[in-house]
């Protein structure tokens, strides 16, 4: 394996993006893969929250963080946490399966952000 230079780092590609199945919709959605400083700022919002807070609506708030169109735009804002967590499970269960892939969090990983 070769040993990485500052070079590759720089040029290293863009975000990916992943369109995803939600047959619960009807529809497909893109999820996109996010920057380690997105996902360091995200991770501080969910800590300045109280602690009976944190696990509330974590998985719309997850959707609401990596759910984009087709430019790569958010398609919610926070303002839609609500109607989001009133969804089924599954139709936010297809988008949290990818946002994992995408972005290297597990299950354990969001249940301990949502703790922490």
């Amino acid at each position: 394996m070769a040993t990485l230079k500052r070079e590759d780092f720089l040029n290293a590609p863009a975000p990916k993006r992943e369109t995803v199945s939600v047959p619960g919709l009807g529809g497909e959605v893109h999820v996109r893969q996010v920057t380690a400083g997105e996902r360091d700022e995200f991770e501080v919002s969910i800590s300045k929250l109280k602690p009976r807070e944190r696990t509330r609506d974590i998985r719309a708030r997850i959707v609401v963080f990596v759910a984009v169109d087709e430019e790569g735009r958010p398609l919610f804002t926070a303002e839609d946490v609500p109607l989001l967590s009133g969804l089924p499970a599954s139709a936010l269960e297809p988008i949290m399966n990818a946002h994992v892939r995408l972005n290297s969090m597990s299950a354990e990983d969001v249940d301990a952000l949502a703790k922490n």
